[in-house]
């Protein structure tokens, strides 16, 4: 029965992970029972107070606060109600468009500083992809063999395009 910026307040306040730490997430042992409740217990009363701290927080901490264990080693995101749960996995998409399937690289080449992923694409809001379509993201280290595969790219495009797309 409190007011949703009293019930915000208190979650913040009571969130697993520090505010402060944006980057290297540091958890706070005894914490998180509001985010919890709100998250996995309130019937998706709350959704609207769950999508707000979500949008307050940096992805790091996104990915801390949803994959916090419970009491049954259970991870939040697996636990939340479905609006909730809906929300979260919003939150974790790369760019708002990209979920990462499993916890490492795929593949990895230290010597180009190339870390392959794969990931579901959902799409952009104008273009949504329902379900999603598995993709393969290529995160490089550095630019020249960044730019030396885009060169790449576009030869290949340009051997094989139809004079009609030229």
């Amino acid at each position: 029965m409190l007011p949703r910026e009293v019930i915000l307040a208190l979650v913040l306040v009571d969130l697993p992970i520090s505010l402060d730490q944006k980057v290297d997430v540091e958890v706070r042992d005894g914490f998180g029972g509001s985010w919890w409740y709100l998250a996995c217990e309130c019937d998706d009363h709350y959704v609207d107070v769950v999508e707000e701290v979500v949008s307050i927080l940096s992805y790091p901490q996104v990915r801390e606060a949803c994959f916090m264990p419970g009491g049954s080693d259970e991870s939040l995101i697996s636990r939340a109600t479905p609006k909730c749960r809906n929300v979260l996995q919003r939150a974790l998409r790369f760019v708002g468009r990209f979920e990462f399937l499993g916890n490492k690289q795929s593949q990895t080449d230290d010597a180009r500083g190339l870390k392959v992923f794969e990931a579901l694409d959902f799409g952009t809001k104008s273009h949504p992809i329902p379900d999603g379509r598995r993709v393969l993201l290529k995160c490089f280290a550095r630019e020249d063999v960044y730019l030396k595969e885009v060169r790449t790219i576009e030869m290949f495009d340009m051997r094989f395009a139809r004079p009609s797309q030229l």
